[in-house]
């Protein structure tokens, strides 16, 4: 062994282990645990699913949390490739995309650690909304402010009345939305 080579020193807190000028092992002390390259490319943030329906929950069936544009996340995360550490570097969620999302907001929490003790932490809220059951959904505000709404004023109260089209498989659908 000449000096430069690795090896190892059996020392689960060090990296980069090299034979020194006076023949032994050793290596320098490791750092904190980390995500590699760019986190928000696997990291979540807040995800909104609108569904037409709540009579059943939802489910992510590709088993990747995807977002309201499209953007999959990678699940799970491993270790030399989303994250790097020493040792046995363990990654836990809360909840997996396979898991059945009612209506509402869930927290995600994901949590990486390291043999150490270094630890990452990670949250997001899945928010399910079923189609426009609410005008406090923000995809429905937006079509009642910005669609083609007629506004009635009956007494003190306000209907908004609008017509929404959808288009359904191959055939054009019309509904009527009346929002007290």
């Amino acid at each position: 062994f000449s000096p430069g080579d690795p090896c190892d020193d059996q020392d689960p807190t060090t990296i980069n282990d090299q034979i020194q000028s006076d023949c032994t092992c050793s290596g320098e002390p490791a750092g904190d645990l980390f995500y590699i390259g760019d986190s928000s490319t696997f990291l979540p943030g807040d995800i909104i699913i609108e569904v037409p329906s709540c009579t059943r929950p939802y489910i992510f069936t590709t088993g990747i949390f995807t977002d309201q544009t499209g953007t999959e996340y990678p699940f799970p995360l491993e270790r030399g490739v989303h994250f790097d550490g020493i040792g046995m570097s363990s990654f836990v969620s809360s909840v997996s995309p396979l898991d059945e999302f009612e209506q509402g907001e869930t927290l995600v929490q994901y949590t990486i650690a390291d043999d150490l003790g270094n630890e990452l932490v990670h949250e997001f809220t899945v928010s399910i909304m079923c189609g426009c059951s609410g005008v406090f959904s923000p995809t429905c505000e937006e079509v009642i402010t910005s669609g083609m709404g007629v506004q009635f004023k009956l007494g003190s109260l306000i209907l908004y009345v609008l017509v929404v089209f959808q288009i359904i498989c191959l055939g054009l659908h019309l509904s009527l939305v009346i929002l007290i």
